[in-house]
């Protein structure tokens, strides 16, 4: 008995064991971990970002935890950094792992970083900080910035264009920052052992004065032909674009001015606008709008802004993207963390709160816990593990959710190693357009070597009197582009009849549209000639950099034009300009609109062609005679 009874607890214990150590794994494992946001309360499109993101990732990863998101709007000045502490610590009594905002000045930027380095409690800060500017080497950075500085990147694109002078406009609200930029502007050039010449304007606050203070800009420099470099460091996405309306209809000569706008605003819709009227700009794009996170996100902020009542935007501002990265990398540093030790948080979530060191929440303040009147002063127990994380992070781009590329900090938590697509538009007296180039440059690198360029020349303006023919390149492809029935030998036609030459032998949508476009009044000094692609091909990137097909065509010179069935990727984008796409879906029915024809008495004959009915005629008249041969 006493031996049956010793087997059968043997036998029972170690499951039991096992099931004891699993439950203590699971539960070590957090379900939710709390982290803050603080916002301005009329800021809705942050708001709205921040809900999405959380809502993605936490649909996105049912293994693992789910973020808690909190929201604080404050209605708070600037200036009244001691207010928005006293928030932020009110905040903190509930407890949190990350707090997140997007702060670059100086006041309020105070006040989260007394709470942040007093507390341990880290920092993502979606804006550019001022701790950029600085430098500081602690020990333990609690925060980090999302969005990247522009300094290296501006010097490196004045070292490149060679310029001597420098004008940099800034707005009031964002002087102190932009003097610390150009200061590490000059940091830079001095490494380098380059040397410019440069001048701070601020830009008038009321925006409609912008075309006002651009007279005055220019008469000031008349008769000089000097280029001047223009950095245009604007406080908001609003007033840049007002400024880049008036840039646009400015009614004085810019060749000799080159703008750059400072920041990763510049949007697609503005290389669209700038494509034409001479002017010289350059900007930074740092967004992937490729890819589908970035369309749902445009899409819902949109129909957020709709709902509000509020107009939105032509394009996401880029300040949205930094939002969403922001929460992306809460996510991923909270997961490396737990990755090093699964049961860090596990003494932090009991009794439906949150803990730290074994009392409720964190305090700012101890003494003003009445409730535990023996809390002792202490840090967030848990932020260096945390901070190590953020710093240590690497998320390698929109693989792993982001759409501002690359994410990694360095030890001052400022980006480092991402990638910038600067768009440059160069003016061209004898060219209706613009030249576009669009360069890569990398932090800590420069601008790269292997950059893809468009080495193409753009129609001409023409002289009046002049007659001018465009070369078309285009493909075969029906319904689009077809080779006539009476010319295409495959169908019993013959390509050296008199009605196949030159233009005649072609039918299709594109035909049609280039006869349509043929007819305006700014196509009346203008003929074209058409051709096929070489091996009736669309256009691909080759290994040595060059292109085939109808892209090789327009960047080798040999074509002025291209009207097919291209579909526009991102790679033909960088060398080759596209018009608003004529499809948008490839699901539909193409009928070709029947001609208007004269009406004649013989319409009734069209159905059959000459031949068969004198076929008819001879069979009727030959076969007549023999009814009545044999009636008789």
């Amino acid at each position: 008995m006493a031996i049956s009874l010793s087997l059968l607890q043997f036998v029972l214990f170690p499951p039991l064991l096992l099931i004891h150590q699993f439950a203590s794994s699971v539960a070590a494992f957090p379900s939710q971990i709390p982290i803050e946001s603080f916002t301005n309360s009329d800021d809705h499109a942050t708001i709205a970002t921040l809900n999405f993101t959380i809502d993605r990732l936490n649909s996105a990863s049912p293994g693992t935890f789910l973020l808690e998101h909190r929201h604080k709007s404050l209605r708070i000045s600037r200036e009244n950094s001691w207010d928005l502490m006293s928030k932020i610590c009110a905040e903190l009594r509930s407890g949190f792992m990350l707090l997140m905002a997007g702060e670059s000045h100086q006041r309020p930027y105070e006040a989260y970083m007394a709470v942040s380095n007093g507390l341990e409690v880290p920092m993502i800060n979606w804006d550019l900080s001022p701790r950029a500017f600085h430098h500081p080497n602690n020990t333990y950075n609690f925060e980090v910035s999302i969005r990247p500085p522009t300094a290296q990147l501006l010097a490196d694109l004045l070292i490149m264009k060679g310029w001597k002078q420098m004008v940099y406009w800034h707005d009031a609200e964002n002087a102190d920052k932009a003097a610390q930029n150009l200061r590490l502007i000059y940091l830079h050039l001095q490494h380098k052992n380059e040397s410019i010449r440069s001048e701070m304007l601020q830009l008038p606050e009321e925006v409609n004065l912008f075309g006002k203070f651009l007279q005055t800009f220019n008469l000031q420099r008349f008769g000089s032909n000097s280029s001047v470099g223009i950095v245009m460091d604007m406080a908001n996405s609003f007033r840049q674009q007002r400024l880049l309306q008036a840039i646009r209809s400015a009614q004085f000569m810019q060749q000799k001015y080159h703008y750059v706008v400072a920041n990763y605003d510049l949007q697609p819709y503005d290389v669209e606008m700038f494509q034409q009227g001479n002017i010289n700009i350059t900007g930074f794009q740092l967004v992937d709008r490729e890819s589908r996170e970035y369309a749902l996100l445009s899409r819902m902020v949109e129909l957020k802004m709709k709902e509000l009542g509020e107009r939105p935007g032509l394009d996401l501002e880029t300040r949205l993207a930094y939002v969403h990265d922001a929460v992306v990398v809460a996510k991923a540093a909270l997961e490396s963390t737990l990755k090093k030790n699964d049961s860090l948080f596990q003494r932090n979530f009991r009794r439906r709160g949150f803990y730290n060191r074994n009392f409720p929440g964190i305090y700012c303040y101890p003494f003003t816990d009445k409730e535990n009147p023996n809390r002792p002063s202490g840090t967030f127990e848990h932020g260096k593990a945390i901070a190590t994380a953020l710093s240590t992070l690497s998320l390698a781009g929109s693989v792993d959710g982001t759409l501002t590329g690359r994410i990694e900090f360095d030890r001052d938590g400022t980006r480092k190693n991402f990638l910038v697509t600067v768009v440059d538009l160069t003016s061209d007296t004898k060219s209706a357009f613009n030249k576009k180039e669009l360069l890569f440059w990398k932090q800590s690198v420069g601008f790269l070597k292997d950059r893809t360029e468009a080495q193409h020349v753009r129609t001409a303006h023409l002289e009046s009197g002049l007659k001018k023919v465009l070369r078309v390149v285009t493909v075969r492809s029906d319904p689009f582009v077809m080779l006539k029935r009476e010319c295409d030998t495959k169908r019993g036609g013959s390509e050296n009849a008199s009605e196949c030459e030159g233009n005649n032998k072609f039918e299709g949508y594109c035909i049609d549209l280039l006869k349509l476009l043929s007819e305006r009044e700014d196509f009346r000094d203008i003929t074209y000639e058409i051709f096929i692609s070489q091996k009736n091909q669309y256009g691909a990137k080759q290994q040595d950099g060059s292109w085939d097909g109808i892209i090789g065509h327009l960047l080798r010179g040999e074509a002025d034009l291209s009207v097919a069935s291209l579909t526009i990727n991102q790679d033909r984008e960088r060398v080759v300009d596209f018009s608003k796409p004529f499809l948008t879906t490839g699901i539909s029915i193409m009928i070709k609109k029947p001609d208007k024809q004269e009406f004649s008495v013989f319409s009734f004959m069209a159905p059959l062609s000459s031949e068969i009915w004198m076929y008819i005629i001879f069979a009727y008249v030959g076969v007549r005679p023999f009814p009545f041969a044999f009636g008789h």
